[in-house]
């Protein structure tokens, strides 16, 4: 077996195991939480629910923060036409072997994290987020609520910037 055959098993099961994962865990939360629940993970020490990480279980029918969620088939659309992108280009990567295994691997975890939301989209019209980072500015408080699958594509698109930029420097 060749090194980049090697990588490119590698980096497929890496997309294979993003998606089952972040699928498993919506399960748990669909199966466990009922929608609105909040439960504090980290920084809650006198119970009033004001952590800055919270366990909810959310429906997001838009993209990110609920973007666009009066439009369900666009959403559908644009999800779909963007994983197909992603999942050619990763494709090709595997295929053809010479990629950076650095950056193969950040767009094997944008790929994974990406088919996973696509796929509820699809399927159920709407994506389960439930990990809440509270964030206060001022007198503002913030909510951000993401998935696995949400954080494992920023890590993911992350690696790749990383790859760009090494691979630039080296170059020099």
């Amino acid at each position: 077996m060749t090194d980049s055959f090697r990588r490119g098993w590698r980096a497929i099961k890496t997309a294979a195991v993003v998606f089952a994962a972040d699928q498993l865990c919506k399960s748990c939360v669909e199966n466990k939480l009922p929608v609105g629940t909040r439960l504090p993970l980290r920084g809650d020490p006198d119970g009033t629910g004001r952590a800055d990480i919270v366990l909810q279980h959310v429906k997001n029918r838009g993209f990110a923060l609920n973007r666009l969620d009066r439009h369900p088939q666009l959403i559908k659309v644009v999800s779909g036409a963007v994983s197909a992108a992603m999942t050619a280009a990763f494709a090709e990567s595997v295929i053809r072997g010479g990629d950076d295994p650095l950056y193969q691997t950040g767009l094997a975890l944008v790929t994974g994290g990406g088919l996973s939301n696509t796929a509820d989209r699809l399927r159920k019209g709407e994506v389960t987020d439930y990990l809440t980072f509270q964030r206060k500015n001022g007198r503002n408080k913030r909510e951000v609520v993401y998935n696995a699958a949400d954080l494992v594509i920023f890590a993911g698109c992350a690696i790749m910037l990383f790859a760009q930029l090494k691979r630039r420097g080296e170059r020099k």
